[in-house]
């Protein structure tokens, strides 16, 4: 997340695995390589001028069934658009963690309400 904010994204070989499956929140579904996925990262982020990300909890659990590592974070993220636009949401996003690399983004986004 603080790569994304600061934009970045090149860092992301140190906590990538070199395959990805990414759900993102929209419905769009990807399984790419790194170096694919980081790609359609950096464009997103092209379109921004900033970002700012305020955490407001994480969380890792294991699942002893699966034996699988999984750790979930909620955030604020407030977006300005090149164009000027600014746009806020809540995301919660679900990483899989194996060998120390994200494997699994399992993207989720809530609108802030209007008016406050």
């Amino acid at each position: 997340l603080k790569d994304w904010e600061d934009n970045k994204l090149s860092n992301g070989s140190t906590y990538y695995a070199d395959t990805v499956a990414y759900d993102h929140w929209s419905g769009l579904k990807l399984n790419l390589k790194r170096d694919s996925i980081l790609k359609v990262f950096q464009k997103d982020r092209d379109s921004l001028s900033s970002v700012k990300i305020e955490v407001g909890a994480w969380m890792n659990a294991h699942s002893t069934d699966k034996n699988e590592d999984w750790v979930g974070t909620w955030y604020k993220e407030t977006d300005t658009y090149k164009a000027g636009k600014v746009d806020s949401a809540f995301y919660h996003d679900e990483n899989l963690i194996k060998n120390g690399k994200i494997v699994v983004v399992l993207d989720q986004r809530r609108t802030l309400p209007k008016g406050k």
